[in-house]
């Protein structure tokens, strides 16, 4: 497809998990859900800004798979990475917001961000969001995390996307809520009931609550810290989008 035929957009928001894409679904006006490069992407407007909503499934292969397909085939202005997180600084509780102003892999490189805009800034931690391969589920490695890269928070996906951000010269806005601080354990047997898409395995959740009747208590209090996270981190891409479009 030539530059000229691609759709345009304003906003290309990217999300892991269909939790977090649901949440921010339910801002879009005039919704539809699409196929660009055969991927299901959801289309609308914030404000007056048009968005594309793709959710690319947890993890640096999902985001290194599925973002560049979608963005060879649109023109997009801005990328914004919205989601989840897992809380290092201590100070930071179940449902807090980051906007971090650089994101670090583990294995110690780090990408700037721009600076986030002043009327997102003033509710947020800023600082550092450090990215991983493997989800740090303990309270040690949380610890450990934090000690060593003094990052507020974790994620999975948002470093990958800067890279692929930078590459295309494309501004990135990470905006994250902490669905487990940095004293929670995180069941990792959770992870296993995660399909590629970001959706669940209903069958395997299934089988781990039989299995591991106590986990249903975990499960509750992250999926009540998580709808937590994602209505501060909705509400604050309301604010984002106002001020956008009132200085354009």
């Amino acid at each position: 497809m030539s530059d000229d035929q691609k759709m345009e957009f304003d906003w290309l928001i990217v999300c892991a998990l269909q939790i977090e894409a649901a949440a921010i679904a339910r801002l879009l006006e005039n919704k539809q859900s699409i196929k660009i490069s055969n991927i299901s992407v959801i289309t609308g407007l914030i404000e007056a800004d048009r968005v594309a909503l793709l959710t690319t499934g947890p993890g640096q292969k999902q985001v290194r798979q599925v973002l560049p397909l979608v963005l060879n085939e649109i023109q997009v202005s801005h990328l914004l990475n919205a989601g989840l997180c897992g809380g290092l600084l201590p100070e930071l509780s179940a449902g807090a917001l980051i906007v971090p102003n650089e994101v670090i892999y583990e294995q110690g490189w780090t990408i700037p961000l721009l600076a986030p805009d002043e009327v997102i800034q003033k509710p947020f931690a800023t600082g550092s969001l450090l990215t991983v391969i493997h989800p740090l589920h303990s309270r040690d490695s949380k610890e450990k995390a934090f000690a060593d890269t003094s990052a507020q928070a974790v994620d999975m996906e948002a470093f990958f996307l800067a890279e692929i951000a930078q590459s295309r010269q494309l501004p990135l806005t990470v905006i994250k809520g902490v669905s487990d601080d940095a004293l929670t354990e995180f069941p990792a047997e959770l992870i296993r009931v995660m399909k590629q898409d970001g959706g669940v395995h209903w069958s395997r959740l299934v089988k781990l609550i039989f299995s591991q009747p106590g986990m249903i208590v975990n499960l509750l209090r992250l999926q009540k810290s998580s709808r937590l996270a994602m209505q501060n981190v909705s509400g604050q891409l309301v604010k984002l989008f106002e001020q956008y479009s009132s200085h354009h």
